[in-house]
């Protein structure tokens, strides 16, 4: 038997997904053990796709390093799945941000180098 981490339904073990609230069963393994190993908080399947768009966000509108690697670490824990397209948008933010933070800062040194030559 499986305890609905979001709203606390039991159900059979075979089922994928709660009938209440839709929250999807093959990622309750990996949470489980992370509760148990900390405190997890089932807000956290909402929190970190959203993080990560945010994130994305901001790592292609002020490029700095920071916010792509903010990011792309969020991107990397579980989340519900009627977010991931949040998490795949974020994550692709990311990574034009730092193509972007890359090349913005490859003008920056040339432009230097030039005015110091």
């Amino acid at each position: 038997m499986k305890k609905c981490l979001r709203c606390g339904k039991i159900h059979e073990d075979d089922i994928k997904k709660c009938d209440v609230c839709s929250y999807p069963f093959p990622l309750y393994e990996q949470i489980k053990v992370k509760k148990e190993d900390s405190n997890t908080n089932p807000s956290d399947l909402i929190d970190y796709p959203l993080l990560t768009f945010v994130f994305g966000l901001l790592s292609l509108l002020l490029p700095i390093y920071l916010f792509s690697f903010l990011a792309i670490k969020m991107s990397k824990k579980p989340c519900k799945e009627s977010l991931l397209h949040f998490r795949q948008f974020g994550l692709i933010l990311a990574y034009l941000g730092v193509i972007v933070t890359t090349f913005i800062l490859g003008i920056i040194i040339f432009t230097f180098l030039k005015n110091k030559v």
